[in-house]
């Protein structure tokens, strides 16, 4: 490396042969190097650079790239922006937001594809494409954006997220899952082989085979819902049916997906029913909906779970 980088603060002037080589010159015009750090034991460069003109995610990624290749050691830039914001921020305002997203909380940056920001003094309202604004609160999205508006243009903001508003007629979940089901089964029967009689007459006359016993715990993931602590809550709180005090913002059933991980829902059971399997246990099912969607929730509660379960 030049040793004499740091007296030349322009960047296209600190690393001209790189800028040249990726023609990345008229980009990085206006950017500045404001700190220099070289890690020898890691081998790992960090610039801090401070920009006026408009740079996006794939131009940064684009630079690391060069110079960790031009080094042989691992480049990393942190920008920072000097560059007056509108009240609708520009497309590559956003790609900056979303690219910060999905760096540090990559499960949830899905949920802001389609989003669009605004800006009214310290309040950035996020206006998405669908309605998972409760998902995105309770995973810490707005904390993340806001400290990517912090590092990036030194605005220091609120953010709230606002729902997609829906249109059109209710939908009426409970007939759409019955007929879901039907058309399930209607398709499981139609691909059914074929029986032979005089196979299956045969095979009513032998003899039964044994079957071992299943052990009580096979197969089964149990909440913990015993012990003392437990006990003791659900005397102090008599609206707990089963495990422990609920705590967390709860969100909308239509908004939960297989990236959501652990989260609070609340609605309306429409119907319940147990049944004892080959083992001893007791399933307990329930169909639960919000009236934005419906899901099917399984119990494998003790007996003593179980009376008290059927009591409420």
């Amino acid at each position: 490396m030049d040793k004499d980088v740091l007296k030349k603060s322009s960047l296209c002037e600190a690393f001209k042969g790189v800028m040249e080589k990726e023609q990345l010159g008229d980009v990085f015009s206006r950017a500045f190097i404001t700190n220099l750090c070289y890690h020898k034991n890691d081998k790992k460069i960090e610039m801090d650079i401070e920009c006026h003109s408009a740079v996006k995610p794939n131009h940064l990624e684009q630079l690391e790239r060069a110079l960790t290749t031009y080094f042989s050691v691992k480049a990393h830039i942190r920008p920072g922006f000097k560059h007056a914001l509108k009240e609708q921020l520009d497309n590559w305002h956003e790609e900056l937001l979303m690219d910060w997203v999905s760096r540090k909380k990559e499960h949830i940056v899905h949920f802001l594809e389609g989003a669009r920001f605004s800006l009214s003094g310290r309040h950035l309202k996020v206006n998405l494409a669908n309605q998972s604004s409760a998902i995105l609160t309770s995973a810490g999205g707005g904390r993340c954006l806001e400290e990517a508006m912090q590092v990036l243009f030194d605005r220091e903001v609120k953010v709230s997220f606002v729902d997609l508003e829906l249109t059109g007629e209710p939908v009426d979940y409970i007939m759409e899952k019955q007929e879901a089901e039907a058309r399930l089964v209607a398709e499981v029967m139609a691909n059914l082989p074929e029986i032979d009689p005089q196979r299956s007459q045969s095979s009513q006359n032998a003899a039964p085979k044994a079957q071992k016993p299943a052990s009580s715990d096979n197969g089964f993931v149990r909440y913990k819902s015993s012990g003392k602590a437990a006990a003791k809550e659900r005397e102090q709180n008599p609206n707990i049916i089963f495990g422990r005090t609920i705590k967390g913002q709860p969100v909308k059933m239509n908004q939960v997906d297989t990236n959501s991980g652990a989260v609070v829902i609340e609605g309306q059971i429409l119907k319940s029913d147990k049944r004892e399997l080959k083992n001893g246990r007791t399933l307990v099912t329930f169909d639960i909906t919000d009236f934005s969607s419906s899901l099917t929730c399984k119990l494998f509660p003790n007996e003593d779970e179980l009376s008290l379960i059927l009591e409420k």
